[in-house]
């Protein structure tokens, strides 16, 4: 039995904000092939919870449902994915790390754990890095930058961002791999 409440907000909420949920995914999805199942699944939730007699009333359909794509994007991009990669391939120096490429779409619980373990400490030991790495690492790994449109952002030379944070990775694979590389 369909609640005839819920699906009538429902279609208010994704008539009111479907253009700009829209722009939103494209603007934040890695591969214009995963837009689609992302909102499908980010309205797939909004529809859920308004049939959840207990919900709270939305105040602003629109963040409300961007923070449901936000949770659905970062669930599809996982920073955490993307760091493992970083460690498990390496930095290729002649070419910059311009894009990682998503290796496997399962993970499994012990491995997201760990991960969530290796994210904490490695974003422990970026804090006690400069201002600048601090800031290049957030703009690659949380705002999706190239490292030249960091080196524009940040008013340095794209060579001074790649030293910085081809650097910093491999201090970090150092530390993560227990390796002992000399620089």
């Amino acid at each position: 039995m369909v609640d005839q409440n819920a699906e009538t907000v429902f279609r208010h909420i994704y008539d009111e904000t479907y253009q700009a949920i829209l722009r939103f995914v494209i603007a934040k999805c890695g591969n214009v092939s995963d837009i689609e199942e992302v909102m499908q699944d980010t309205y797939f939730d909004l529809y859920s919870y308004l049939l959840n007699e207990e919900h709270k009333p939305i105040l602003n359909n629109e963040a409300f449902v961007i923070t449901i794509a936000k949770k659905k994007l970062a669930k599809h991009y996982s920073m955490l994915e993307r760091i493992k990669a970083v460690f498990q391939h390496g930095a290729n120096e002649e070419q910059g790390i311009e894009t990682l490429e998503d290796e496997s779409d399962s993970v499994l619980i012990e491995d997201t754990v760990i991960n969530k373990v290796l994210y904490d400490d490695i974003w422990y030991l970026l804090k006690s890095e400069p201002q600048d790495v601090q800031k290049i690492f957030h703009l690659y790994y949380l705002c999706d930058c190239s490292l030249k449109s960091i080196a524009s952002e940040l008013g340095i030379g794209l060579s001074d961002v790649k030293n910085k944070h081809y650097r910093t990775l491999k201090k970090l694979r150092k530390i993560y791999s227990g390796g002992d590389d000399d620089e």
